[in-house]
């Protein structure tokens, strides 16, 4: 009856034992992972098999950082084997998931990069940049080890001016500095612009009062934001009504000489200075050269106009002589 009870508690104690060394057997023999995520750039046993001891020579090629990528279960096996190791099933199927990590840069990083250079290539403050981002990468992944700012390599236009495609570099990043990345898209431009708050007739000059300032669209690839006190002292090229978006091509310098009025001229040479009268016999706006006419001695000199009615002639503004004689006859 005691040899009976001896060997129940010996078999229950060997199975007890076994319970507990499974795990340990289990974990001495290697065994391929599904899924790996690793911060290299190669792949070595140790990252794909479970077990102890594993070798960490790189053999296989990782994938680019943020991305994920498969490795046959065989080849696995077949290094193991290599290695004088065996898997603790023989027949493999199937592969390992391999993901790689890095360093994200999420899109609103690049936006402001993209804009100062935008910006630049359209000759305007970047507050006139609007970056529509759709299309744009969410967020860029580099190597865990890259902490680099991104860098705008260069920037081309379209014909239009409101598509762009861009060269994004990271110096200390493998991947995107021998190969930088290209994106593109679409922006738009904005800037103040001015508008008419009155009606203006063919010739009437442009005053402070005459404009409201607004944020408006720029359009056109050579098209450039004026701004609106750079318009005031202009004229009108033809009627203009009232709420008209104004752009230099509708406006012309004012004349301030017209053909057949009477001007002053003033005349300096040697420390003389000598005013007269004369006729215009053409008109010219602000720095024109024009003809002027004694009326009465019918002798002309050429002249440049100053200002409402005045031309001068001079050291500052030298003129062809017209005639022979000078001055002209008071």
């Amino acid at each position: 009856m005691n040899y009976r009870l001896s060997q129940i508690g010996f078999g229950l104690s060997l199975r007890v034992a076994l319970v507990f060394l499974a795990p340990n057997f289990a974990q001495a023999t290697p065994r391929i992972k599904s899924s790996v995520t690793v911060t290299s750039s190669t792949l070595s046993l140790a990252d794909l098999v479970d077990g102890k001891n594993l070798p960490t020579t790189p053999l296989f090629a990782a994938p680019a950082p943020g991305e994920s990528g498969t490795i046959r279960s065989e080849r696995i096996a077949l290094a193991l084997k290599q290695a004088g190791l065996e898997l603790a099933t023989p027949d493999v199927i199937g592969s390992v998931m391999v993901t790689r990590s890095g360093r994200v840069i999420e899109r609103a990083s690049l936006m402001p990069l993209l804009t100062t250079a935008l910006a630049a290539a359209r000759g305007i403050a970047a507050s006139g940049i609007v970056i529509d981002a759709t299309g744009l990468p969410q967020r860029i992944v580099t190597e865990n080890e890259s902490t680099a700012t991104p860098q705008i390599e260069s920037v081309t236009l379209d014909e239009m001016g409101n598509r762009f495609t861009a060269d994004i570099r990271i110096p200390d990043s493998d991947r995107y500095n021998a190969a930088p990345l290209k994106v593109s898209g679409h922006f738009d431009v904005f800037a103040a612009c001015a508008s008419l708050n009155r009606a203006l007739k063919k010739g009437d000059i442009i005053a402070a009062s005459d404009l409201r300032t607004d944020r408006c669209k720029i359009e056109g690839a050579s098209a450039l934001p004026v701004k609106p006190d750079s318009l005031i002292g202009l004229a009108a090229a033809d009627d203009l009504p009232l709420g008209t978006r104004l752009s230099l091509s509708q406006l012309t310098k004012p004349v301030l000489v017209e053909k057949g009025s009477s001007v002053t001229l003033t005349y300096k040479t040697n420390g003389l200075v000598l005013t007269l009268r004369g006729r215009a016999s053409e008109s010219g706006t602000l720095g024109d050269t024009v003809t002027i006419t004694h009326p009465q001695s019918k002798r002309s000199i050429d002249a440049v106009v100053t200002g409402p009615g005045t031309v001068s002639v001079g050291m500052n503004h030298p003129a062809n002589l017209a005639s022979a004689t000078l001055p002209l006859q008071p």
